[in-house]
């Protein structure tokens, strides 16, 4: 019965460990991907959160960094939106900025879908250029913004700011593959 309970254990222990070396392996390969960015933390942070990011490739984390960068242009646009429809904004030169960031934003989930196709297809100059555009969306807002006084455009600016950083991963991370011909 000893003998049996002993390699009950051993069985347990062997697997435990052999769990958290993969783990660790997986992390560690999300790590090493984010590294070849300018912005490793906020990488790690917005990859992890999708549970496939501990099996993906390279490619695939590039990929998980478009749909990062699409979830937060989106969740900008979902913010403008509903400042929009609070109907709290009275100065219309804000407003007006709310309307043509809207706007930028909707366009920049468009090309980030776009990116997706060309991501697909491992055509990274491409994805570079869908990016770039998507960008420079989120920065059209930014100046369109920048002369309007608010405390709504505080929040405006943190999250169009981390969608910029959010696209500079993935530009990262493209140039990184192109670079490598993976």
């Amino acid at each position: 019965m000893a003998t049996i309970l002993l390699l009950l254990c051993l069985s347990i222990a062997i697997r435990s460990t052999a769990a958290s070396e993969a783990n660790c392996s997986t992390t560690s390969h999300l790590n090493e991907a984010c590294k070849q960015t300018f912005d490793t933390d906020l990488c790690v942070k917005a990859l992890s959160i999708y549970p496939e990011s501990q099996t993906f490739d390279f490619h695939g984390l590039a990929g998980l960094a478009i749909r990062a960068a699409a979830s937060a242009a989106a969740d900008t646009s979902s913010y403008i939106s509903g400042v929009l429809d609070e109907g709290s904004v009275e100065d219309e030169d804000f407003q007006q900025c709310l309307y043509d960031c809207e706007e930028s934003f909707v366009d920049a989930v468009d090309q980030l879908d776009e990116s997706t196709v060309a991501m697909d297809k491992k055509a990274y100059e491409d994805v570079n250029l869908w990016v770039t555009v998507a960008k420079t969306d989120g920065q059209v807002c930014d100046e369109g913004c920048k002369n309007v006084p608010s405390d709504t455009k505080v929040k405006l600016v943190a999250k169009s700011e981390e969608f910029s950083r959010l696209c500079g991963i993935v530009l990262n991370m493209t140039s990184f593959l192109a670079a490598n011909h993976y």
